[in-house]
């Protein structure tokens, strides 16, 4: 079971740090004739988010040529956040798009498009949080005067009990380590509702994201 646990982790969370970098520049903002799908490839459900029971929404901008073809792609939002499981397949399938180009004046033009992308298992529903404590403010946070807050996966059994592997996904500051104990200290204290497979409980991935805010003076 560890071992399963650790081959899903590492396919969860091997980037975890790495953060999509937005462009804000849209390419000809206003445009005559948007471009309009003609075909989309087939879309296949990453297998180890099967096996990890994880569902998401991820929102891909495409960027559109002339000619109508994709040249390129960039996540811009996920739900759940941390999850980049799906980015890899989600960003092939989205180059594999055929458009009818934009238009301005009647002339092709470059232009971005986003598609939201969900994917969701059939009779599952994920866990979701019943009681979750507020973590204790490390002595050493308040010391700097720090704040921040810390991602954290963490595998609910079927009685809604975290298992034990409770791993950090990502962090803000990321170059510091100061919040992590006490964020993973606060999610094997977390209660879950547990995931339900075909009616019955079962094992699943929730993500829990653990701010740090200090009191006002």
């Amino acid at each position: 079971m560890k071992t399963i646990i650790n081959i899903i982790f590492f396919f969860l969370f091997g980037f975890s740090f790495v953060h999509a970098q937005n462009d804000t520049t849209l390419i000809n903002k206003k445009v005559n004739v948007a471009a309009k799908i003609i075909s989309q490839p087939p879309l296949k459900f990453p297998e180890m988010a099967i096996k990890a029971g994880l569902q998401a929404a991820i929102y891909v901008k495409i960027y559109v040529s002339m000619d109508g073809k994709p040249y390129k792609t960039e996540i811009i939002k996920r739900e759940p956040e941390f999850v980049y499981l799906f980015d890899k397949d989600v960003r092939k399938w989205a180059m594999k798009y055929i458009f009818s180009p934009a238009l301005e004046n009647n002339k092709p033009v470059p232009s971005v498009v986003v598609v939201p992308v969900n994917f969701k298992l059939n009779d599952f529903q994920p866990p979701e949080v019943k009681e979750e404590p507020k973590p204790e403010y490390p002595d050493e946070a308040v010391e700097m005067g720090m704040e921040g807050w810390v991602a954290v996966a963490v595998l609910v059994n079927p009685e809604g009990i975290a298992e034990g592997t409770v791993n950090i996904v990502s962090r803000e500051p990321v170059y510091t380590d100061v919040f992590d104990n006490a964020a993973i200290a606060a999610a094997k204290n977390t209660t879950f509702i547990p995931a339900f497979t075909k009616g019955l409980a079962s094992y699943g991935w929730k993500f829990l994201k653990i701010e740090f805010h200090l009191p006002p003076k």
